[in-house]
């Protein structure tokens, strides 16, 4: 095994106390133990998570926490935390997540394995019931196959990143591209040369919320998504978008429309683990609602299911 240390980033806002115990226990009982975590609250006025967060790092030596003197946002929190990393790898972890036992493990040895800068895994889902559902089903993607489905959709789960420093710091870490900076990042990856696979293993649980990022500004960030993917599909170099342009164009949503998309995310979701957890019937009802519903609801179901056919395209090329 890789002897190297790992830094492990994370954010904290407003999660529930028991996700957080939930998130850090997950994280401290790797069984890669060669790790340090940095814990950024971005809420400076919630008591109960520093109280929480504070004792976890006089418990634990592997921990740093930080507290932001006003709220930054992700993007901010995110880079501020990079710009104190002096480990070589970093691994991204949301902190209403839960890592499984050898995530760290296993996403080192692919890295080593196959000689990559970056690392993407699968995840499951947990659901507000406590059910856990099965993620996607995608297979293994390295180098040129990875990318080449990127052009369809993003296959890369950012709390289950791990990659080298040096990739943050040559790509000058996150661009504030509101909701979408994980997809602009990745897209920069591949663009400067750098080799990314993603494994098939579902290494995260990652928590579903209704007031998660994506359900509040699924809009928006399903715009900023197809335009990205747009670019980068016609080789246009992410890197000249300005950032400040794609927040401005896709900012200015009424709330009827966010309320409108955000219901047919809300039913798309549903399809898909559906789909995922094998209920085949239940999902053919998802679709037949979802065509006879609202424009965005249709227009949301018919962009996934041909983006959806491309990807398994670029599977199929794949295992031949």
């Amino acid at each position: 095994m890789c002897d190297k240390t790992i830094a492990v980033i994370m954010t904290a806002y407003n999660e529930e106390e028991i996700w957080i115990h939930e998130c850090m226990q997950s994280i401290l009982t790797q069984t890669y133990k060669d790790f340090h975590l940095y814990v950024l609250l971005d809420n400076p006025e919630n008591e109960s998570l520093k109280t929480i967060l504070r004792n976890y790092e006089k418990e634990d030596t592997r921990v740093s926490f930080y507290v932001n003197d006003q709220n930054l946002g992700l993007v901010k929190s995110l880079n501020k935390l990079l710009g104190m990393v002096t480990e070589e790898f970093v691994a991204r972890m949301d902190a209403d997540d839960v890592m499984e036992v050898a995530r760290l493990e296993k996403e080192m040895q692919f890295m080593e394995e196959h000689a990559l800068d970056f690392v993407i895994s699968n995840c499951s889902f947990l659901y507000a019931n406590g059910k856990i559902g099965k993620g996607a089903t995608i297979p293994t993607l390295i180098g040129e196959q990875f990318n080449e489905a990127q052009k369809y959709g993003n296959v890369s789960m950012h709390n289950t990143w791990l990659q080298k420093k040096s990739v943050y710091d040559a790509l000058g870490g996150y661009r504030l591209v509101a909701h979408c900076e994980d997809y602009d990042y990745v897209l920069r990856a591949i663009q400067a040369g750098y080799k990314i696979g993603r494994m098939d293993e579902e290494l995260v649980k990652y928590r579903l919320r209704d007031t998660s990022i994506s359900a509040m500004y699924a809009k928006e960030q399903f715009e900023k998504s197809r335009l990205l993917r747009y670019a980068y599909s016609k080789g246009k170099r992410i890197d000249m978008l300005s950032p400040d342009k794609l927040n401005e164009v896709y900012s200015a949503y009424s709330d009827e429309e966010k309320e409108k998309f955000a219901k047919a995310k809300q039913d798309i979701d549903g399809f898909c683990s559906k789909l995922y957890d094998g209920k085949l019937a239940g999902a053919a009802v998802d679709a037949a609602k979802m065509l006879l519903s609202n424009k965005e609801a249709r227009k949301l179901f018919v962009n996934s299911m041909v983006n959806n056919r491309k990807m398994k395209a670029v599977y199929n090329k794949k295992e031949q």
